[in-house]
């Protein structure tokens, strides 16, 4: 006889429940590559305390593209835009992240900006 354990199925298999809440855990990350920690001589965006209401602005979504391509949204033109729109600054990061980075648009504008 073998002594050797059967692997489980993949639906048999389980998992550790993660010991905190995974949305913690992102906002840090969020605030860290786009400039909202605390020890960031300059925010390039503005602080993320949620996952909703933090990114109607368009702002922010700017400043996650501007992280990875950072010639390609000027966050000053975007901060000191005072005739921008909500609207304006999501149009911008979502059409630059197709553009630069292939990111599909997998939401519409109006679902960010008019929750």
């Amino acid at each position: 006889p073998s002594t050797s354990r059967e692997m489980p199925s993949p639906r048999e298999k389980h998992y550790a429940k993660p010991k905190a809440s995974v949305e913690p855990v992102l906002l840090r990350w969020l605030n860290a590559e786009i400039g909202c920690a605390p020890d960031q001589q300059q925010q390039q965006s503005q602080p993320i305390t949620d996952l909703d209401k933090s990114w109607r602005s368009g702002v922010n979504f700017c400043a996650l593209v501007h992280k990875f391509r950072p010639e390609m949204v000027d966050m000053e033109k975007v901060r000191a835009r005072a005739d921008a729109t909500p609207r304006d600054n999501v149009e911008l990061a979502f059409e630059t992240a197709w553009r630069e980075l292939g990111v599909r648009r997998l939401i519409e504008v109006d679902d960010i900006i008019l929750r």
